[in-house]
């Protein structure tokens, strides 16, 4: 939300991090294994210090800034549903997670 991070998923199922707000893009982190298939959808929390991802895995993954090496909560969606977008609120402390086959689910984001 600051602006001065952009973070990218692949299909693969990797995660970038990058710096943009130096003169020439810089890698900060880079996860190789965030999904277990494509991540479908990257999206900031309200601090600007923790990240949604969803993937083909049907999980959603909530990563801290800097602690980058696993995620700090793992969300498991239910039944076939695939994990397609996700939004946070600020003063609810909840992320929406709208699936493929028409289902939301919120979850607590609190620590």
């Amino acid at each position: 939300p600051d602006g001065q991070l952009l973070v990218t998923g692949s299909d693969d199922g990797g995660l970038i991090v990058w710096d943009v707000n130096r003169r020439s893009p810089t890698l900060v982190h880079h996860v190789s294994s965030c999904h277990n298939g494509w991540v479908l959808a990257v999206r900031p929390l309200y601090d600007s210090r923790r990240l949604v991802t969803t993937g083909t895995d049907r999980k959603v993954h909530v990563w801290q800034l800097d602690q980058m090496h696993s995620p700090l909560h793992t969300f498991q969606t239910d039944g076939d549903a695939t994990a397609v977008s996700t939004s946070a609120h600020r003063e609810l402390k909840r992320s929406c997670i709208g699936t493929a086959d028409g289902w939301m689910q919120v979850y607590a984001m609190d620590s």
